[in-house]
């Protein structure tokens, strides 16, 4: 058991940050993210003490966080901002401070990536967002590690093209 917990002591230390910042990317409210990622660190440890078997503690944490966000999304309510003003404990987050460089540079990216198909948006996303590796992301998805890595390569392709704007703008969804 205590093998067990400086492992997982270990993998906390070396993707809590990678967790976290694609748990933000997908959420995009940081308090929330914070929850999901301690979420996901507690349902993995609760299945290891239950006695679950795990070859992979990285691609599980992505995993778990996964089906949390979707569990987030499907449970997530509209509210009403003036029903939010009336209530005096509502206090919206101050904005980051963040240069004007810096956000015209994080919109276009994320235009860009709204701009191709899923499957090769979600390899851009955890290959560089994630920090995962092109066996990890196989894993997580299921397919070749070639396809992942053929796919990635694409997905900067078409980046590129649109970037430099070889192709027209247009939606591929």
């Amino acid at each position: 058991m205590e093998e067990q917990k400086n492992n997982f002591i270990k993998a906390y230390e070396e993707n809590a940050d990678a967790l976290f910042r694609h748990c933000l990317f997908n959420i995009r409210d940081r308090e929330v993210a914070k929850d999901v990622l301690q979420d996901t660190f507690t349902k993995t440890w609760n299945y290891v003490v239950g006695g679950g078997q795990i070859l992979n503690l990285k691609a599980f944490f992505y995993q778990t966080m996964k089906n949390l966000i979707i569990d987030y999304y499907r449970k997530k309510k509209s509210v009403s901002l003036d029903a939010l003003s009336e209530d005096e404990n509502f206090d919206p987050p101050a904005p980051v401070e963040v240069s004007i460089e810096e956000h015209s540079e994080s919109l276009l990216a994320f235009r860009l990536l709204d701009k191709i198909p899923e499957e090769f948006k979600s390899v851009i996303v955890m290959r560089c967002v994630q920090e995962l590796s092109f066996r990890e992301i196989s894993e997580l998805t299921g397919e070749p590690e070639n396809t992942v890595a053929v796919r990635y390569h694409r997905a900067i392709k078409k980046i590129k093209k649109l970037f430099n704007h070889d192709e027209p703008v247009q939606e591929y969804n």
